[in-house]
């Protein structure tokens, strides 16, 4: 079963990596938030919304049970959303991270759970890596 100690780990490596990805963000014009990636790859702005719906779904409606009501193909299909939503939504969904990785008791997790909140940082760093990596091909610094 998961410690305490590691939960608090897991749930600090999101609030890093997110707090990494919202000053890229910052840094991008409108057309560099939507640019296609390397390759015709995800633009930046699709990848912030995949790891916003990502957290908001698994850890606020699955965990918290918050409500939060997930449209996954609609992450990826969204194009020209204003970057003040975009950054909107990732602070909410790192918010939520930090709540559920607070507030669950390790006792009360059974292995999926465990196995969940082990990966979502993992998931979280490469869509990040991702989105630092386009940014670095537009000539955006993170």
């Amino acid at each position: 079963m998961a410690s305490t100690l590691l939960l608090q780990k897991l749930g600090a490596q999101i609030a890093t990596e997110g707090d990494r990805l919202i000053k890229l963000l910052e840094a991008l014009t409108p057309e560099q938030l939507w640019a296609p990636g390397p390759g015709g790859s995800n633009p930046i702005g699709n990848l912030a919304l995949h790891l916003a719906g990502n957290l908001r779904h698994f850890l606020g409606a699955g965990l918290l049970k918050d409500g939060y009501v997930r449209d996954r193909p609609g992450e990826f299909a969204a194009r020209g959303v204003a970057k003040e939503t975009v950054l909107a939504n990732l602070r909410a969904g790192i918010e939520v991270a930090r709540r559920a990785y607070a507030a669950v008791q390790p006792d009360a997790l059974d292995d999926a759970q465990a196995e969940l909140l082990a990966r979502l940082p993992a998931h979280f760093a490469y869509h990040a890596g991702q989105a630092s990596y386009a940014a670095r091909a537009l000539g955006v610094k993170p």
